[in-house]
């Protein structure tokens, strides 16, 4: 994908009347996992509200396309999560518990045809749920599963439509996910080979080969390879890991390694920013997130080895996506000024597709502030100051005391924002 010339200058807010509270901020939607269909006609995300009530968030699947905007599908499913479309863009899969389920049932796939009104129908049922999944070329997916006797994750074919399952592959308990070649021939893996928990840090990418059935290493360098995704020539797998291995907290780098084995290279060594996630589209360059300060931003990794910025501006963009064909980038995008919405970014700049925050237009939100410090050891440290919504220079704020009691209702929502 070319560069995107963005044009990011900040659309002029209503006149704010209303002032922010913690209950408005908790009722304020959070937009997650975005999918955009073949073609770029449609668009899909998770919309995550919360239920003061139940003291829980919920979540719910949107699908946004330019004649009807973004409505609301697969209502009432539970634990709903990684929403995908199908190569031809004729079903919209999603994992969830099922509607109205049980908490502790396990996430199983379920498919929507492109009819808003359809109900989902369950693709298979696998007695420990799934861990991961993903489509082929050839419209089959492709499941991630955990033996119920053995502990071990199995990979399994699921023929589409028909639900037919077929049995691929045994590996260790570690696998947490998976990515099919974009030739339909491999799947990329990510394992601490063990399940345990304490081996958090140990993940190493595989690769296994489906017409042989065999897996090899592909990555082997101390601490974790995740998030394995597909160049469209299915030469070479990027993923996202720690510069420095030892420690949980060190900058997240964009790596490359090819397909058929060798050394990794670091896209963004010289880039000196915390990649936060990637796409690889079928016709483009790598696109991925990254944090500068306080903001997150679009860019573009070249063929040539050149960073390039895609966005700019006081903003938080992504998730996001973008697939072949689309020309354009489909990404959340909120500010201090705005909150979280669904917007496209082209050539021609940036267009809002959602208004599933509109309420807040009309809220007065307080000023926030970058600052700046040196910490002890001399390195630049940047935080945000966030005033009260009518904050005045010449008041003193209000103090509560340590150790007194918040109401009952205050406490539900202060351990939803926790969250």
């Amino acid at each position: 994908m070319p560069l995107l010339a963005a044009n990011l200058a900040a659309q002029s807010p209503q006149k704010a009347e209303v002032p922010i509270t913690v209950e408005r901020y908790v009722s304020l939607s959070r937009l997650e996992a975005v999918q955009v269909a073949p073609g770029g006609e449609a668009a899909t995300f998770i919309l995550i509200d919360a239920d003061v009530e139940a003291n829980r968030y919920r979540e719910t699947l949107y699908v946004w396309r330019a004649d009807h905007g973004a409505i609301p599908v697969a209502k009432g499913y539970t634990a709903l999560r990684s929403p995908s479309w199908s190569p031809e863009g004729t079903f919209l899969s999603f994992l969830s518990a099922g509607p109205r389920s049980e908490p502790d049932a396990g996430a199983q796939i379920w498919l929507l045809g492109l009819d808003p009104e359809d109900e989902p129908s369950q693709l298979e049922s696998f007695p420990s749920g799934v861990v991961d999944y993903d489509w082929a070329p050839d419209g089959s997916v492709f499941a991630l599963t955990t033996n119920e006797s053995s502990g071990e994750r199995e990979f399994w074919r699921i023929q589409v439509p028909g639900g037919r399952a077929e049995h691929i592959w045994s590996g260790d308990a570690g696998i947490r996910e998976m990515a099919v070649s974009p030739d339909g021939r491999s799947i990329a893996f990510s394992t601490n080979g063990t399940g345990a928990i304490e081996d958090y840090l140990n993940y190493n990418l595989r690769i296994l080969d489906l017409e042989s059935r065999r897996s090899r290493e592909l990555t082997s360098r101390p601490g974790s390879e995740v998030s394995p995704t597909w160049s469209p020539d299915s030469r070479a797998v990027a993923f996202r890991a720690r510069q420095d291995p030892r420690y949980p907290y060190s900058q997240v780098e964009l790596f490359t390694v090819p397909a058929s084995g060798g050394p990794a290279s670091a896209l963004t060594g010289s880039f000196d920013r915390t990649v936060v996630d990637h796409v690889w589209p079928a016709d483009g360059n790598l696109l991925f997130t990254a944090e500068l300060g306080t903001y997150t931003q679009l860019f573009v990794a070249r063929e040539s080895g050149a960073i390039e910025s895609v966005t700019r501006g006081a903003y938080h963009f992504g998730p996001f996506d973008s697939v072949e064909g689309a020309d354009a980038i489909y990404s959340v995008r909120q500010s201090a000024a705005e909150t979280a919405e669904l917007w496209r970014i082209d050539h021609s700049g940036v267009e809002r597709l959602t208004q599933l925050n509109a309420n807040s237009e009309l809220w007065k939100l307080g000023r926030q502030e970058v600052v700046e410090w040196i910490a002890p050891d001399g390195l630049s440290i940047e935080g945000v100051l966030v005033y009260p919504s009518d904050f005045e220079e010449v008041r003193r704020p209000r103090v509560r005391r340590s150790g007194s009691q918040l109401p009952r209702q205050q406490r539900l929502r202060r351990g939803l924002c926790d969250h």
